[in-house]
């Protein structure tokens, strides 16, 4: 991150997280890790306070105890905790993006490549192509998602699907590989295709059809007609009344 603190610790050390519910559906470690240590440093742990802890950090302690736990006291007045787990890297990560201000809601007028935090209604379909049973008449909606999509959005959501289930490597297993996860923000539509070794770890098919708040964090790739593609960091639920 672009800082003139003295080092990558200081940086950790500075941030605040925030408290919410949610369900993680979707955490891609070998992005989050290649980020964590482009932006922050190749940094495994860090210390913090106590006393500033008491002062107004203490949101961090909730995060992090559920993210990865913490190691323990070194000190009377100091605690440690592990940064060696994606889901604190990418907590990490983001919030030291919203400080910078560098993570663009916006996801329209945000630049190719840059970091974005598409949020809204929203939620996870199943993979689809074109000779799906499931798909066919559905122009303006998906399976499983209640939210009406744009003209001609659907039809090209599901010929880009396709057109990533054609590059797959030989060694990759048959079958659907990518569920689309959407949300509508202020800026429009935003997809990500979620892979499904990631999916598969977590219980994101028990909320197929659900209606929530889609958050999605990664990199904008592309801008559709009336949507943005953006490769998926970490995905996660809450729910509208949060």
């Amino acid at each position: 991150m672009a800082s003139n603190r003295e080092s990558p610790s200081d940086v950790v050390a500075d941030l605040i997280f925030p408290r919410h519910p949610h369900t993680n559906i979707y955490l891609h470690k070998g992005r989050v890790q290649d980020a964590f240590i482009g932006d922050v440093g190749a940094i495994a742990s860090f210390q913090r306070s106590m006393e500033k802890m008491r002062d107004g950090g203490g949101e961090v302690t909730a995060v992090f105890l559920k993210a990865m736990g913490h190691l323990g006291t070194t000190t009377v007045d100091q605690v440690t905790y592990d940064l060696d787990k994606p889901l604190a890297q990418a907590l990490v990560l983001r919030a030291g993006l919203v400080g910078d201000e560098r993570l663009a809601t916006d996801i329209r007028a945000a630049p190719v490549m840059s970091y974005v935090l598409a949020e809204g209604p929203g939620g996870i379909t199943q993979p689809l192509k074109q000779d799906d049973p499931a798909y066919q008449g559905a122009e303006d909606q998906l399976p499983g998602f209640e939210v009406s999509l744009p003209s001609g959005m659907t039809r090209e959501i599901v010929a880009e699907n396709e057109r990533r289930l054609a590059i797959l490597r030989p060694d990759d297993p048959p079958g659907p590989m990518y569920w689309p996860a959407l949300a509508r923000t202020g800026a429009g539509f935003a997809v990500a295709y979620l892979g499904s070794d990631e999916v598969n770890q977590s219980n994101a098919v028990n909320w197929i059809g659900s209606e929530v708040t889609c958050n999605i964090f990664g990199r904008k790739l592309r801008d559709w007609h009336s949507w943005t593609m953006i490769e998926p960091f970490h995905v996660w639920f809450t729910w509208p009344s949060n």
